[in-house]
């Protein structure tokens, strides 16, 4: 969230641990003490989830979705799968599977390699400097210049000062450096069949292989001759009697076995299955047959290759498998998909209402309720995610959708949105189809939604991201204000007293309303005004750690700066930090509060948590200690009554300390109009691990 957060702001890290059954660790960060409220992790994931399912010809599914990756069936196999983090096959059943068997003979270069006199030239297969494995019985080699001369072979032919004219090949090759090494195949008893004498090679496939020659590729057969000439800028495999070769123009086409073109000047190509071939033109693909003629119109998006009678299809956000006479077979809400094999294809998909929240229900961390001002919880725990009541409302999350309830609990505005913010100034920021505008009370949108990241509104402007621009707007929705040339980078915070905190660079700088800068050059660590005073940090005119100060609203330094942090104004008191310990000043620049604690909040309530030998505690505006230092955790007072946590429980403590509702619980944050927000977990088994620390 953009503009909310002051920057001595607190972040409390929760780590939710599961004691019993395999260790789960979700860690939230809740910027600003709760001031965003608490979301569901497992919602956030849920509401846009997309899963992998298997469908058979019908459309209908197979397996059900629940995969978070999904490989097509292999001929015959497995089909590869992944489920939360766990990778793993299944059959056509849904069941698990073993993994597909890799062949090793295939996998193991041929040892040892004799040459045409019997000659030893590679004696074992960990000598050989690469091989690929055997295909229709043969293997291709690489030889090294030492084997080379074993063989009585000199480079001649292959040898070149110039690299080929396009060296992004369709599959794995090395071009060496002249001499380096060459290429040629031997059978699988290791004897030499086709003598080394080629830059690099594919492996034979129906009957031919590609290969490379003076900076060109062509095809030979099996016994070494060059069936197809050297002259293409690269070549793939063929298939169906076809491969796919790249011209001088740097257009594809496909090539027959007797070296005639049958199709040209593609952008892109896919090799033939089933009698025809994707070609790409223009951005867009469609089909060829093998007389290189139009099958199917070029006009998607993309493409897979045809497989058992049907390929994948996307143009947009439409998405269908489609017979070779363009039938639109099975039509769905398809996200992607995969080919079929064994009857079965892979697809993705966005799971319905329906399956999300029974997902949810199976899988949300907590039930999210507000104790009021007398320890009772008036509003039950019950929403998914929920954030503090602002001007009378609670933005909370109610199953998968955002609406604002009452001091009652009754939704005042139904929950239909995708995520919700705080009221502020009369206007709440609600998500609507991944965008953000603002609504007021009744529901009724004032600012369409068009933002990326909506801020607060303070002073009567909030700082807005459309996209990757950010900058201020009024209640209208307008642009407040340009700044010089330049958008406002995320990060920006709302107005107090009049001005705004924004990153340049590396720095900071002060804005007025007009977009006019008060101060600028500032160090990170600097504070939003409050009580018509900034703290602030100045770099070391020697290059040494910053320093840091106050200013007051004309931008002059009313404190000079000398201390290494300083935290904001409250009740006339700012906090310096200075050798390791922390005290605080008045409006005069006068140290009021030695320094003697080794953290500290800002005044809040007449009182401020102030830390020392590792336990936290309050004092006064005079230093006494009103509270003991005996806390674990201890936020700042708000509306008479703070949260503090002792172990792993939190509870609310009056201004003299007493446990004021005599009850603990899970997770609390602070009272915002008379109400605290309540955590209550689903798991007994789940505890909470709270970590406080600064925000720079």
């Amino acid at each position: 969230m953009t503009g909310t957060r002051a920057m001595a702001s607190i972040l409390a890290v929760f780590t939710l641990i599961s004691i019993s059954g395999p260790a789960l660790c979700k860690t939230y960060e809740l910027p600003g003490f709760f001031e965003d409220g608490v979301e569901s992790e497992a919602s956030k994931v849920i509401f846009h989830k997309k899963l992998w399912g298997f469908i058979d010809k019908t459309g209908k599914f197979a397996i059900e979705p629940r995969y978070n990756e999904a490989g097509n069936f292999l001929a015959g196999g497995p089909a590869r799968v992944v489920e939360e983090g766990q990778e793993f096959y299944i059959g056509i059943d849904g069941k698990k599977a073993a993994a597909p068997e890799v062949n090793k003979a295939d996998a193991t270069c041929p040892s040892p390699i004799k040459g045409r006199k019997g000659e030893v030239v590679v004696a074992t297969a960990g000598d050989a400097l690469e091989f690929r494995p055997l295909s229709e019985d043969l293997a291709a080699v690489a030889f090294k210049q030492d084997q080379l001369s074993v063989l009585g072979i000199e480079d001649k032919k292959a040898a070149t000062d110039k690299e080929p004219a396009d060296s992004t090949l369709s599959y794995k090759r090395h071009l060496p450096a002249p001499g380096q090494w060459l290429w040629g195949f031997v059978d699988n008893n290791g004897s030499l069949i086709i003598e080394p004498r080629y830059d690099t090679v594919s492996s034979f496939v129906e009957g031919l292989a590609a290969v490379l020659m003076d900076r060109h590729f062509g095809y030979i057969d099996k016994e070494g001759k060059l069936a197809i000439k050297c002259k293409y800028l690269d070549a793939r495999d063929f298939s169906e009697g076809f491969a796919e070769v790249k011209e001088e123009t740097g257009t594809w086409g496909f090539v027959g076995k007797n070296g005639k073109l049958i199709a040209s000047g593609y952008q892109e190509t896919k090799p033939f299955k089933e009698g025809l071939a994707a070609v790409k033109k223009s951005g867009r693909w469609g089909f060829i047959n093998t007389e290189g003629k139009p099958a199917i119109n070029i006009q998607y998006d993309r493409v897979l290759s045809f497989q058992d009678g049907l390929s994948f299809t996307q143009t947009g956000d439409r998405a269908c498998f489609i017979d070779p006479s363009e039938k639109k077979v099975i039509n769905g809400p398809f996200l992607d998909g995969g080919s079929f094999y064994q009857g079965l294809a892979p697809v993705l998909v966005e799971l319905t209402d329906e399956q999300k929240l029974a997902l949810l229900e199976a899988q949300r961390e907590w039930d999210l309720g507000y104790l009021d001002r007398q320890g009772l919880m008036m509003i039950k725990p019950q929403f998914v995610s929920a954030r503090p009541f602002s001007e009378g409302l609670a933005a909370c999350q109610k199953g998968l959708r955002w609406g604002y309830i009452d001091f009652k609990g009754n939704f005042l505005v139904e929950p239909i949105y995708e995520d919700a913010r705080p009221f502020s100034e009369g206007l709440g920021a609600v998500k609507v189809d991944g965008k953000w505008g603002y609504l007021e009370r009744t529901g009724k949108m004032m600012i369409k939604p068009r933002f990326s990241d909506p801020g607060r509104f303070s002073d009567g402007l909030a700082f807005v991201l459309e996209g990757a621009t950010g900058y201020y707007i009024d209640r209208a929705g307008q642009k407040a204000f340009t700044y010089g040339n330049n958008d406002i980078p995320r990060g920006a915070r709302p107005y107090t007293c009049g001005y705004a905190l924004v990153p340049v660079g590396d720095r900071f700088a002060f804005l007025g309303k007009t977009g006019n800068v008060r101060a600028e050059d500032l160090m990170p660590g600097t504070c939003s005004y409050s009580e018509d005073i900034a703290a602030v940090g100045f770099p070391d005119e020697k290059g040494g750690k910053p320093r840091f100060g106050f200013i007051d609203l004309t931008g002059d330094t009313i404190i000079k700066a000398q201390y290494d942090r300083t935290r904001p104004f409250g009740l006339g008191l700012g906090g310096v930090l200075q050798d390791g310990k922390w005290g605080f000043v008045d409006r005069n620049g006068r140290l009021a509060i030695p320094l003697r604690y080794d953290s500290v909040r800002s005044f809040s309530d007449y009182l401020c948590a102030v830390k020392t030998n590792g336990k936290w505690g309050f004092i006064d505006n005079r230093g006494d200690a009103t509270i003991t230092c005996s806390f674990d955790d201890a936020r700042s007072f708000k509306e008479q009554f703070a949260a503090v946590r002792q172990g792993d429980r939190w509870h609310f403590v009056d201004r003299i300390g007493r446990n004021t509702f005599k009850k603990d619980f899970f997770l609390c944050g602070d009272f915002s109009n008379g109400k605290a927000l309540i955590v209550v977990p689903r798991s007994p088994d789940t505890r909470v691990k709270v970590k406080a620390y600064e925000e720079e």
